[in-house]
Protein backbone atom coordinates (compact mmCIF):
# COMPACT_ATOMS: atom_id res chain seq x y z
CA UNK A 1 0.00 0.00 0.00
CA UNK A 2 1.84 3.30 -0.71
CA UNK A 3 1.71 6.03 1.81
CA UNK A 4 1.15 9.76 2.08
CA UNK A 5 1.47 12.34 4.95
CA UNK A 6 -2.11 14.18 5.50
CA UNK A 7 -1.90 17.96 6.55
CA UNK A 8 -5.51 18.28 7.46
CA UNK A 9 -5.44 21.97 8.44
CA UNK A 10 -7.76 23.47 10.49
CA UNK A 11 -10.30 24.06 8.36
CA UNK A 12 -11.07 19.62 7.42
CA UNK A 13 -11.88 19.75 11.63
CA UNK A 14 -14.21 22.45 11.32
CA UNK A 15 -15.93 24.33 8.42
CA UNK A 16 -14.75 21.19 5.49
CA UNK A 17 -15.49 18.47 7.35
CA UNK A 18 -17.25 16.57 4.28
CA UNK A 19 -14.29 17.79 2.00
CA UNK A 20 -11.99 16.24 4.29
CA UNK A 21 -14.09 12.98 4.75
CA UNK A 22 -14.03 12.54 0.71
CA UNK A 23 -10.63 13.17 0.34
CA UNK A 24 -9.49 10.16 2.86
CA UNK A 25 -12.50 8.34 1.01
CA UNK A 26 -11.04 8.81 -2.43
CA UNK A 27 -7.31 8.14 -1.39
CA UNK A 28 -8.74 4.55 0.35
CA UNK A 29 -10.08 4.10 -2.49
CA UNK A 30 -6.83 4.20 -4.87
CA UNK A 31 -5.56 2.02 -1.97
CA UNK A 32 -3.36 5.02 -0.48
CA UNK A 33 -2.70 5.08 2.76
CA UNK A 34 -2.76 8.90 4.66
CA UNK A 35 -1.58 8.65 8.49
CA UNK A 36 -2.37 12.18 9.79
CA UNK A 37 0.86 14.41 10.20
CA UNK A 38 1.37 14.06 13.83
CA UNK A 39 1.50 17.74 16.26
CA UNK A 40 0.85 19.82 12.84
CA UNK A 41 0.70 23.63 13.53
CA UNK A 42 -2.16 26.02 12.11
CA UNK A 43 -1.29 27.33 8.39
CA UNK A 44 -2.18 30.46 9.65
CA UNK A 45 -3.96 31.18 6.20
CA UNK A 46 -5.07 34.68 5.68
CA UNK A 47 -4.13 36.15 9.04
CA UNK A 48 -0.73 35.52 9.15
CA UNK A 49 -0.23 36.86 5.62
CA UNK A 50 -1.55 39.85 6.34
CA UNK A 51 0.34 39.76 9.52
CA UNK A 52 3.89 38.77 8.63
CA UNK A 53 4.80 36.72 5.53
CA UNK A 54 7.61 35.65 7.79
CA UNK A 55 5.32 33.84 10.15
CA UNK A 56 3.22 32.83 6.92
CA UNK A 57 6.82 30.77 5.64
CA UNK A 58 7.29 30.05 8.98
CA UNK A 59 4.00 27.86 9.83
CA UNK A 60 4.29 26.30 6.80
CA UNK A 61 8.11 25.31 7.05
CA UNK A 62 7.14 23.90 10.17
CA UNK A 63 4.62 21.30 9.22
CA UNK A 64 7.22 20.34 6.30
CA UNK A 65 9.55 19.97 8.90
CA UNK A 66 7.59 17.59 10.84
CA UNK A 67 6.57 15.55 7.61
CA UNK A 68 10.40 15.71 7.05
CA UNK A 69 10.89 13.89 10.90
CA UNK A 70 8.00 11.61 10.15
CA UNK A 71 9.99 10.28 6.99
CA UNK A 72 6.66 11.04 4.80
CA UNK A 73 8.30 12.10 1.16
CA UNK A 74 4.96 13.12 -0.04
CA UNK A 75 2.26 15.42 2.21
CA UNK A 76 -1.48 15.93 0.98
Amino acid sequence: MLKKGYYPGCSASGTSKDYAMSTKKIYEALDIELPELKDWVCCGSSPAHISSLLLADALALKNLSLAKEQKFKELV
